[in-house]
């Protein structure tokens, strides 16, 4: 599934669903908080991800998702499983997965081995992939140019995201240019720091943008979703 299949000609937005709760009723209730805010001011995907949560969290609210909204974009992120990202995916009816990196933070024998593993979940499951390049998180240790990273990456994923170097802050414009300058065409979306005073370079820039943090509290991850901050960011697009 590419990336044009599935978004169309629109620059999507993908709101994050981060899983938290101080239990697992709680953790559950929330997300459907959350989802039914972002459903109903026009985002366009929702990200189940287990930043706050649990592995049965994240299985639990795929579950709900395709009980109570089969036809609308929802995806999921295991952070340091992007295998069981896509096991849940097939199983749940997610239209996509977020793989953290598929380029540029492995050194070769560890980086041929991923792009193996790669290849062999994608023909076996019909999801489109957020793959990251470079991510801040984890060490620069391909010994390769950034040029040749994406190149990589773009072999190994549907859409590139590009981000900053934590959750919540901006991505550097800089940044997002020299990602596009090197991608030419091929999708990008920023999955970081986007908010009401970058949105308009951000979408001049890129293909779509992942927001979690914005649409909370405070604009701070640990924050609730408030319908207010959804409303003011999906009207200036």
């Amino acid at each position: 599934m590419t990336y044009k299949e599935l978004f169309g000609d629109r620059k999507p937005v993908v709101a994050m669903i981060h899983l938290k709760g101080r239990d697992f009723d709680e953790t559950l209730q929330r997300a459907k908080t959350e989802t039914e805010i972002y459903f109903n001011h026009g985002i366009d995907g929702v990200m189940v991800e287990d930043y706050f949560g649990t592995l049965e969290e994240a299985e639990a609210v795929l579950a709900w998702l395709q009980a109570e909204h089969p036809d609308k974009i929802y995806g999921v992120n295991i952070i340091d499983d992007h295998r069981r990202s896509f096991e849940l995916a097939n199983r749940y009816g997610a239209r996509f997965v977020r793989v953290n990196t598929v380029s540029g933070n492995l050194p070769p024998k560890k980086d041929a081995a991923l792009a193996k593993e790669i290849e062999e979940l994608r023909k076996r499951h019909n999801v489109m992939v957020l793959g990251g390049v470079r991510i801040q998180s984890k060490p620069l240790a391909s010994g390769r140019t950034l040029k040749e990273d994406l190149r990589i990456a773009t072999d190994r994923c549907d859409a590139i995201v590009v981000t900053g170097d934590g959750t919540g802050r901006q991505t550097p414009e800089a940044k997002i240019q020299g990602y596009r300058w090197n991608l030419n065409g091929f999708p990008l979306m920023v999955g970081g720091g986007v908010d009401t005073e970058n949105i308009t370079e951000t979408f001049s820039l890129a293909d779509g943008a992942i927001v979690g943090s914005y649409f909370k509290t405070d604009h701070k991850v640990g924050g609730d979703v408030e319908a207010t901050h959804v409303k003011t960011f999906m009207e200036m697009l």
